[in-house]
């Protein structure tokens, strides 16, 4: 469904007292201002791009929103977040598509070595930035995409920001590649007091599981309750 930049403005200049806003598989806006101080929650679930070829970005600028969602398959939909300084609950589980598949959709013809690069520098340095915006947010929930970039970063070399939150969600496809992620982002979020897992593994990764998840900061004062472990059988 198209929404257009003007159709946000009208909806939230005429509702004032507005506090949720969801927006489902949507496309066509390309920034999200809200300055009201009523609206504390804000949920993005997929992004509906058109294969034209061009740049999908997407700005939200929310200086006094509590809660924010961004989910499901997003395409190639870059995602800025401009201000989002009061959110204190993050849930970040959304998926970008492999660059090879944006090319074949658009009909374009696709340059391995000059275009794989430029696609994951962007989206890498997103990451970063959202670590950053949201690197007071009390409550993470991350997935399985955004942990892989993390990992990307962390190989990198480059410096991971200290997270402060204390409820940490993973909702993962577990892999080798992704397994040392999760390590490197537990020892970056050393506040965290309840760690959540929601994991679509074989019964063989479980022993890998246990073994990362009991990893801890040597400096850290406390150690974290895992609150919860689910086990998916990647084989059903």
């Amino acid at each position: 469904m198209g929404v257009w930049d003007e159709h946000i403005v009208n909806v939230l200049s005429g509702c004032p007292a507005l506090e949720t806003m969801e927006l489902y598989c949507v496309e066509g806006f390309s920034r999200l201002d809200v300055r009201s101080s009523k609206l504390k929650r804000l949920k993005l679930n997929r992004y509906s791009s058109v294969d034209d070829g061009r740049d999908h970005s997407l700005e939200i600028n929310a200086p006094h929103l509590q809660e924010l969602e961004i989910l499901g398959d997003l395409y190639d939909l870059k995602c800025r977040l401009v201000d989002v300084s009061s959110v204190v609950n993050a849930k970040l589980t959304f998926n970008i598509v492999c660059i090879k598949d944006v090319y074949t959709m658009a009909g374009r013809e696709f340059d391995h070595a000059e275009d794989s690069c430029d696609y994951h520098q962007v989206f890498m340095t997103l990451v970063q930035d959202y670590l950053q915006k949201l690197s007071c947010a009390v409550e993470l929930t991350m997935g399985t995409w955004f942990t892989e970039v993390l990992c990307m970063l962390q190989f990198k070399g480059v410096a991971i920001p200290k997270l402060e939150c204390k409820y940490l969600t993973l909702e993962l496809h577990m892999n080798e590649f992704n397994l040392y992620a999760e390590a490197v982002l537990l020892q970056t979020s050393p506040q965290v007091g309840t760690l959540n897992i929601d994991i679509t593994a074989t019964l063989a990764d479980l022993h890998l599981v246990l073994i990362i998840f009991s990893l801890r900061p040597e400096h850290s004062e406390s150690m974290y309750v895992l609150e919860s472990i689910i086990i998916r059988d990647k084989c059903t």
